[in-house]
């Protein structure tokens, strides 16, 4: 009889079901090593990897945000994750004022302004309305960027950013006629100067469904739309905006609601800033607004020096304003929306309504200048 010791037994040589086993090992693990988790204790479970648990993290986070956590910390904090900086990276920054400049870099007004807008927009459309699509339509207003840039940022289809951004902007412009109103208790009785009023060019894609030389902006040799803005001289924030217009219309046929130079005062609109000016009260303009003294003051030759040194600081204010305004990518930069003149108009009049109504916000933290 024969016996085998254990140091004497062969083990199988490599088959085909040896074979099989290994690749199968082996094809399992180049699989974990894809999808960024490994094995734990041997058993076939699984953990995520660090960046998964980061991401994860971020994305709890953004979650649990609701109307008892609108806050102008978490805003700066939740905004900032959206824009790509984690909360490793936010804890890391030793200076605030680094993070605020992100997030403005990024939304535009500064977390404090968004928080009271945030809190006005949920009293209004109710706890369910969502900070993250605000932040992003935000974004949109700053940056400018194509549905396929916020497809990848914001992780929504283009159609979704697309209708998503207008729906909110239409909920922020709701805000309109109760925060950009000439109101004349805002002014002092004595007050004869109210108001500094000028206007502003924006470029636009070419009006092909209805092309003519009156949209054509001489300043920025381009076609474009032109608004008139109205601010109080005693208050930071804008009262008056009248457009979308030609930009070929003279400033002053816009203030006087004539539709050209030629018109008698009897036809002119009547709910024009010209009409809504009580008798005796003014405001403030360049030389454009030159021949209707009885209603605007511009400089001219034989007035005082501290005259002419007001009426430069009143107008030095208004610009800085529509620099606020500039500084949104949206109407810096060639407005491509709009399939026909009337749609293109109407969206773009959105978007500067909007606009007035996020920096009236951002005005109450970062004031202009007293005049």
């Amino acid at each position: 009889m024969f016996a085998f010791s254990n140091s004497s037994r062969v083990n199988p040589p490599p088959g085909r079901g040896h074979s099989r086993t290994s690749a199968s090992t082996s094809n399992s693990g180049r699989q974990r090593a894809n999808s960024g988790v490994a094995r734990v204790g041997g058993r076939g479970h699984v953990r995520p990897s660090r960046s998964q648990v980061i991401n994860q993290r971020a994305s709890d986070i953004l979650q649990e945000l609701d109307s008892s956590d609108v806050t102008e910390d978490s805003v700066l904090f939740h905004g900032l994750i959206y824009a790509g900086f984690s909360p490793k990276r936010q804890q890391n920054v030793k200076r605030r004022q680094l993070l605020l400049d992100r997030f403005t870099s990024h939304y535009g007004p500064v977390p404090g302004a968004v928080t009271a807008l945030h809190l006005e927009l949920i009293e209004k459309f109710g706890d369910k309305f969502s900070f993250k699509y605000l932040m992003m339509t935000l974004h949109w207003f700053k940056c400018y960027q194509t549905e396929h840039c916020m497809s990848g940022m914001w992780k929504h289809g283009e159609e979704f950013c697309r209708n998503k951004v207008r729906e909110i902007a239409n909920n922020i412009r709701s805000l309109y006629s109760d925060k950009i109103r000439l109101d004349p208790t805002h002014f002092d009785r004595d007050e004869v100067h109210w108001l500094s009023v000028d206007t502003v060019n924006y470029i636009t894609q070419e009006f092909r469904g209805s092309p003519s030389t009156e949209w054509y902006d001489p300043k920025s040799n381009s076609s474009g739309l032109k608004y008139e803005f109205a601010l109080p001289i005693r208050h930071d924030f804008c009262v008056w905006k009248r457009g979308p217009s030609k930009p070929s219309r003279h400033d002053k046929t816009i203030f006087c609601g004539a539709a050209n130079k030629d018109t008698p005062k009897e036809q002119w609109d009547r709910s024009a800033l010209y009409f809504q000016l009580p008798k005796g009260k003014k405001a403030i303009a360049d030389s454009a607004y030159e021949g209707i003294a009885d209603k605007v003051t511009v400089k001219r030759d034989g007035q005082d020096r501290e005259v002419w040194d007001f009426i430069d600081r009143a107008q030095n204010r208004q610009e800085a304003y529509h620099g606020r305004l500039d500084a949104y990518a949206i109407l810096r930069h060639r407005f491509r929306h709009g399939s026909s003149t009337e749609k293109k108009m109407e969206l773009h009049n959105l978007c500067v309504e909007a606009l007035m109504v996020v920096l009236h916000f951002d005005l109450h933290h970062r004031p202009l200048w007293e005049i």
